[in-house]
């Protein structure tokens, strides 16, 4: 697999600053009538919301511009001309660290939730996309060592039952009337280790967590009036609803860094391939709402 040269960018800094900016400079000076509104995607969630692989100068993983958000920005471009992206994410946040603070990267609101809802107050008219990815890595610890501590699986499910709502509930609140709010389910990235003997069984018992995380998450965004992305059939090959993928990619190597070889491998993060996967998910979830944008020219 072809490693790639790293983005410059920082990784905990939130860029919601640097939006605002922007938007009071394109302000000043402008009569009402000709003021431009930009359409926002606001991206919430942890890696994989910055499109973390693993690069030549940081092989654990560097956010990159080859993400899913950066993948939906191309995909909605007939939807909401100009669409810009501003992300908040912070790898390896657990939902107790959105919520109240912690994790490695600093915010000006002390959290991602508190920046977030900062933001959706400032541009309430204006964003019109919100991504929710979170939840994984309070399950990753239950099963990152290949044995499945059902223990623990049961009390991370537990949290995120409890947790999951609040977060919702804060950004519906602080949410225009015409933003809309897509949850993404997560992909088994342990499923390529269906190749391997040795782990095969592992891979098989992934599933079950997984799909019981999943689950958890639906039932969830359904509830808060959310929509859901469905990731783990892209990967998995069973997409229907026009979201079909073609052959069955079940344990396919391309779609993660999983099976890639030190020092860029095995990582759990997806491959360019694998965040298109994601973003059709949520491209998908959005038709099913809304239709499918005309294309525009």
């Amino acid at each position: 697999m072809r490693a790639r040269l790293p983005v410059n960018r920082r990784v905990c800094q939130p860029i919601v600053a640097g939006v605002a900016v922007l938007a009071a400079t394109v302000l000043i000076g402008l009569p009402a009538s000709a003021t431009p509104v930009l359409p926002l995607y606001l991206a919430i969630g942890a890696s994989e919301s910055l499109g973390v692989q693993p690069t030549v100068a940081a092989p654990h993983g560097h956010p990159t511009s080859d993400g899913y958000a950066n993948d939906v920005l191309a995909m909605e471009a007939a939807r909401w001309p100009g669409l810009e992206l501003v992300q908040l994410g912070c790898p390896g946040l657990t939902l107790p660290e959105a919520l109240d603070g912690g994790g490695r990267c600093a915010y000006r609101k002390n959290s991602e939730l508190g920046d977030a809802v900062s933001f959706l107050r400032a541009h309430r008219t204006s964003t019109v996309l919100v991504t929710v990815d979170l939840g994984f890595n309070d399950l990753l610890p239950c099963i990152e060592h290949r044995v499945v501590d059902q223990n623990c699986v049961t009390r991370s499910i537990g949290a995120i039952r409890s947790l999951l709502p609040r977060f919702l509930a804060a950004l519906i609140a602080a949410s225009g009337p015409e933003t809309h709010i897509v949850g993404l389910e997560h992909n088994d990235p342990y499923l390529a280790l269906e190749r391997f003997s040795r782990t095969e069984t592992f891979a098989t018992d992934s599933q079950s967590v997984l799909a019981e995380l999943n689950q958890t998450l639906g039932n969830l965004y359904a509830r808060a009036g959310a929509l859901t992305a469905d990731v783990p059939s892209r990967f998995e090959g069973t997409a229907d609803e026009g979201g079909a993928v073609g052959p069955p990619t079940t344990g396919s190597c391309s779609l993660t860094w999983m099976c890639a070889k030190a020092p860029f491998g095995p990582n759990l993060h997806p491959t360019d391939a694998g965040y298109r996967l994601i973003a059709d998910g949520i491209a998908n979830a959005l038709n099913r709402d809304l239709g499918s944008p005309r294309a525009t020219g």
